[in-house]
């Protein structure tokens, strides 16, 4: 063999050599690529797990708490009521007293949430029970 042929041997082996490592290190910085976005796509996944463990509690507690409110004090205003509806007035002292007993019970489950949030969770709840009931007297029909 030649020198000339053993220098261009030598020239490609090393220059292989450098194409061999740049290749591992571009593989490895993608390997480790797809495991960060695959470790913070579990860490997306478990956060929104919990967000919504956090928003089913919340809305059993919302909805325990009107259901609550509206078993005693608004059935309770509707019979004395000779018409049996609710004035305005009634109305308004249902809506805070669930508004209370919502947060009473969020704050035993440790569950912060202002107060603005709270009295839509609310409304949406009366808004649920009230369906559920039209609901249940038109099957019972």
């Amino acid at each position: 063999m030649g020198e000339t042929t053993a220098n261009l041997l030598v020239a490609i082996v090393g220059a292989l050599g450098t194409v061999a490592a740049a290749l591992a290190v571009f593989l490895a910085r993608r390997g480790l690529e797809y495991l960060e976005s695959k470790t913070q796509f579990l860490k997306d996944e478990a956060d929104l797990r919990k967000a919504e463990s956090i928003r089913d509690r919340v809305e059993k507690a919302v909805i325990a708490a009107v259901s609550a409110t509206q078993q005693t004090l608004v059935d309770r205003l509707r019979q004395s009521s000779a018409d049996g509806k609710l004035t305005g007035e009634e109305a308004a002292e249902a809506f805070r007293r669930a508004l209370e007993g919502a947060g009473m019970v969020l704050e035993a489950e440790g569950v912060q949430i202002g107060q603005d949030a709270l009295g839509l969770l609310v409304e949406a709840a009366v808004h649920k029970l009230k369906e559920n009931k039209a609901l249940g007297r038109a099957s019972a029909a």
